[in-house]
C-alpha cells in the first residue's frame, strides 16, 4: 500500500503540532515512533518486561476509520504502514 500526500496531511491534522513534536521526540530518543520500552528493574521491584505504548493502536484504529483502503490490511501490513505514515508526518 502506498502512502499518498493526502494520508500525510490527514494524520498531521489528526495529531496536531503537540503530538507531531511528541513523535519526533520518540524517534530521536528511541530511534522509532512506536518504541517498546522496558521498565528499569533496579527502580521497581518487579522483573523487567516490555511496555507497549497505546499510541500505535490508536493511530491504526484511526487509519481504518478514515481511509477505506486500509480497512482490509492484515495486522503486520497495518503496523508497517502506520509507522511509515507517522514517520512521513514528522519529517
Amino acid at each position: 500500500m502506498k502512502i499518498e500526500q493526502r494520508h500525510i496531511d490527514a494524520i498531521k491534522q489528526y495529531l496536531g503540532d503537540e503530538n507531531i513534536r511528541y513523535f519526533r521526540h520518540l524517534k530521536g530518543l528511541k530511534g522509532e515512533v512506536f518504541p517498546t520500552l522496558r521498565l528499569n528493574q533496579k527502580k521497581k521491584p518487579i522483573p523487567i518486561h516490555s511496555v507497549y505504548l497505546r499510541e500505535g493502536m490508536q493511530i491504526r484504529n484511526w487509519m481504518r476509520r478514515v481511509f477505506i483502503e486500509f480497512r482490509n490490511l492484515n495486522m503486520d501490513d497495518m503496523d508497517k504502514l502506520s509507522v511509515k505514515l507517522v514517520e512521513s508526518a514528522i519529517k
